[in-house]
């Protein structure tokens, strides 16, 4: 295997030279050629395991600084969102909150999850067909490291109020059943009435006018969130009957009286 590598380049006198052979096996055997060997047939291994644990060290360091938030809002959209449009929906949700764990103020955050929505699933991925190998390749741990998130946060109830748009709301409907009506009831296996399991952000009053500024270059330009959020909806996840039922009550019940302040 390492024989070909080493002869990619050469000329068809070369790689039937026994003599140019002989010297593509000896560097071989050189530690420099065992690296150069051991990278060329590794190097994406080892790229997405240093990426893996840069993701693990940025969670545990995330946890350990930042402030302890009473509520986890999950945002689940096929594209990112700047930190502007977080830190907004953040602060007017933190209007409407309780101080849960007792340390004297409401800390609301929201954990995105960019993934592919009811159409690009079908495709497996929304990776673009027209980046480079490189790209593709860090496009493809990214999705991965969201999804694996995003597993974590469904089994353990992390996000109780969800955001999502159209296509990521229809996805994880059809593949998780993960939304329940509004009022904290559970659809039927069947139920398609998804009007009655949302509210877009345009029609929430505490959030739809609210100016959100975002930075292009070296200008800005302001705009409402209904505006820039206009595919998204707002809604409260499964937790009656499912897995979590009954280990974070007191969580769910207080998000749930958040989001009815929300959507009123």
């Amino acid at each position: 295997m390492a024989r070909e590598r080493y002869l990619l380049h050469a000329g068809e006198d070369t790689i039937h030279d026994p003599e140019a052979e002989k010297k593509a096996e000896q560097a071989n055997k050189t530690p420099h050629g065992k690296w150069e060997n051991f990278w060329y047939y590794n190097k994406w291994k080892i790229i997405f395991g240093l990426f893996a644990a840069v993701v693990v060290v940025w969670s545990i360091v995330t946890s350990v600084t930042s402030e302890k938030a009473d509520y986890t809002v999950g945002l689940l959209t096929e594209k990112t969102y700047p930190d502007s449009v977080l830190d907004t929906i953040c602060t007017e949700m933190e209007k409407y909150g309780k101080d849960l764990n007792g340390d004297g103020k409401v800390v609301v955050q929201v954990s995105q999850f960019v993934l592919p929505g009811e159409e690009s699933a079908k495709t497996a991925t929304n990776i673009s067909p027209s980046s480079d190998l490189a790209q593709q390749q860090q496009d493809i741990q990214m999705l991965q490291a969201y999804q694996a998130k995003w597993i974590s946060d469904m089994s353990v109830g992390t996000s109780m109020i969800l955001i999502s748009d159209n296509a990521n709301f229809m996805q994880q409907e059809k593949t998780n059943r993960i939304f329940s009506y509004l009022d904290g009831s559970n659809p039927s296996e069947t139920a398609t009435d998804y009007d009655n399991m949302r509210v877009p952000i345009a029609k929430c009053p505490k959030l739809a006018n609210v100016d959100v500024t975002l930075e292009a270059g070296t200008t800005s330009v302001k705009m409402k969130l209904s505006e820039i959020m206009s595919d998204c909806s707002i809604s409260i996840r499964r937790y009656k009957g499912t897995a979590i039922d009954g280990k974070a009550d007191d969580y769910y019940n207080a998000s749930m009286e958040l989001l009815k302040k929300i959507i009123s």
